[in-house]
């Protein structure tokens, strides 16, 4: 009798976890965006050219949805949607990295509050070299012997391709850097999470935009450089990173981004001057609500990027209500 009652407990905490579960994993879900019939209004978007290449699709779907909401976008880097925001001159502030403390402690004295971050997708820095480039992986500290001159994630002097296992013509040659100006988010997270915070080497080509720093590297041999996953095009090769020597080398795909497990994975990020207990303007509203949703999240996949999963979506939501 005592085994016939555990069991049929058992079956019912067994039955009731399941229930629970379902009913946590439903709540978690994207939503479906449901258009107003109406919405008029104006919208600054400005920052990280990363991110804008899924807010370019957003900004069209949007004004698809609303023929009368002015949408303006601009693209030149995350420090320009940072200093817009804590400038009052933007709505959104488009960014590939977090606001740094200063830019926070800024935003901070001048509203008494802190700036709003909203995490719209998920990215992986790819290092890229010329698709004939022999290299296919490196770690993280050949990764900082290659860029950098300090040397802080335990990387080493560096000259030629061949220190880092690369043989034939290329060995003898100077790997050839490619990377962002310092406007860029992009540039900001490879220096904090390859180099340690460290400092670039003095030669080093920079440039304002990704793709034209991509073009560069499919033109030459010894080019080495950084970025987001939608950068990464025919003419270049992205290469498998580990953490550390003995550790597993991982491609930056988009399950590896997701998972976490590529070493350069990081959000996608919208910064926004809300009101604590207040709302925002109903365009601004409609619009974040929509980037989203299943329907921004679907865009953000044909960018390139990862969707955020459905914890995450629910943690938004919670944000932007508060």
């Amino acid at each position: 009798m005592k085994n016939q009652l555990y069991s049929i407990n058992l079956c019912f905490r067994l039955v009731f976890f399941s229930y629970c579960l379902f009913s946590i994993n439903s709540a978690f879900s994207l939503d479906e965006y449901q258009p107003l019939q109406e919405l008029k209004g104006d919208l600054n978007l400005k920052g990280s050219d990363t991110v804008g290449k899924a807010a370019e699709l957003w900004v069209k779907s949007f004004q698809d949805l609303y023929p009368h909401i002015n949408i303006q976008l601009s693209q030149k880097g995350s420090g320009d949607g940072a200093k817009a925001i804590i400038d009052g001159v933007a709505d959104v502030g488009n960014m590939s990295r977090n606001m740094k403390r200063k830019e926070i402690k800024t935003f901070e004295k001048k509203y008494g509050y802190k700036p709003t971050a909203i995490r719209v997708g998920i990215d992986a820095v790819a290092v890229a070299v010329n698709k004939d480039n022999p290299i296919n992986q490196l770690t993280i500290a050949q990764i900082d012997s290659i860029f950098s001159s300090t040397h802080k994630c335990k990387g080493q002097s560096l000259s030629t391709w061949g220190e880092v296992g690369v043989s034939g013509e290329l060995a003898s040659q100077q790997p050839n850097l490619k990377i962002r100006n310092p406007n860029s988010g992009t540039r900001a997270f490879f220096t904090k999470k390859a180099l340690c915070k460290g400092t670039f080497k003095t030669k080093a080509d920079e440039y304002v935009d990704t793709f034209e720093l991509m073009q560069k590297i499919s033109q030459d041999i010894s080019a080495v450089g950084f970025g987001g996953l939608s950068t990464i095009h025919y003419g270049v090769k992205p290469i498998a990173i580990a953490k550390e020597e003995g550790k597993t080398f991982f491609l930056p795909t988009k399950d590896n981004a997701a998972s976490g497990k590529y070493p350069l994975s990081r959000y996608l990020f919208m910064y926004v001057n809300k009101v604590p207990g207040q709302n925002t303007s109903p365009a601004l509203a409609e619009f974040l609500k929509f980037v989203t949703s299943k329907q921004g999240q679907d865009l953000v996949e044909q960018a390139g990027y990862v969707s955020i999963n459905d914890k995450i979506a629910l943690a938004n939501q919670k944000t932007i209500n508060k």
